[in-house]
């Protein structure tokens, strides 16, 4: 899979995870590149690299996963913060992020 550092969610399958779709509800991030059922790491809290879909990141922003399940600032109320980051990081560079789950009651924009 090309799916490594993106966020993932549960699956319709039991035990089983995919890829984030734009502000799911998000479980945690992929560690490995699993092929098709092969087992999956999932950081599901603490500290991991993630795949950035937005240019010009800073530093300790809210992130939300974009419609490829890779990482975008919050910019609107009421979507869910799957991490929140850490260092500086632009579109398609990995960063490093606290992995957290909550709905953001305000835009981070």
């Amino acid at each position: 899979t090309t799916a490594q550092y993106k966020g993932v969610k549960m699956g319709t399958t039991a035990n089983q995870v995919v890829a984030a779709t734009a502000n799911s509800k998000n479980i945690g991030v992929l560690q490995n590149e699993p092929a098709a059922n092969e087992e999956a790491t999932v950081i599901i809290g603490g500290m991991s690299k993630l795949l950035m879909g937005e240019s010009s990141l800073a530093m300790s922003v809210l992130l939300t996963t974009t419609s490829t399940g890779t990482f975008e600032q919050v910019d609107l109320a009421d979507e869910w913060c799957s991490a929140i980051l850490v260092d500086s990081a632009d579109s398609t560079q990995v960063g490093s992020g606290l992995v957290v789950h909550f709905r953001a009651s305000v835009s981070d924009a």
